[in-house]
């Protein structure tokens, strides 16, 4: 990507937030840098920035029993919150 595409991202972010929402991400090795650059832009770690996650766990098929569905749901919430620890 050329230097404008990059001020361009740099300048969509506001200069100080209390909260950061990440919504449907997939956490990712590979993502990795992006959220580095974020969480060192808004220095998460020496302030008081909340940072907060949301997914959606999929599509769980009615094939499945209610007890199923229940795991399946838990496996995938476990799933995202290694990969958020990992973050």
């Amino acid at each position: 990507m050329d230097k404008h595409g990059n001020s361009i991202r740099n300048n969509i972010f506001q200069d100080k937030v209390n909260v950061i929402t990440f919504i449907g991400h997939s956490l990712n090795q590979a993502d990795y840098s992006y959220f580095e650059s974020r969480f060192d832009q808004y220095d998460i770690f020496h302030s008081n920035v909340k940072v907060e996650f949301y997914y959606y766990p999929g599509n769980i098929t009615l094939k499945h029993s209610e007890f199923e569905r229940k795991a399946i749901s838990k496996q995938e919430e476990r799933k995202m919150m290694k990969n958020i620890f990992k973050l």
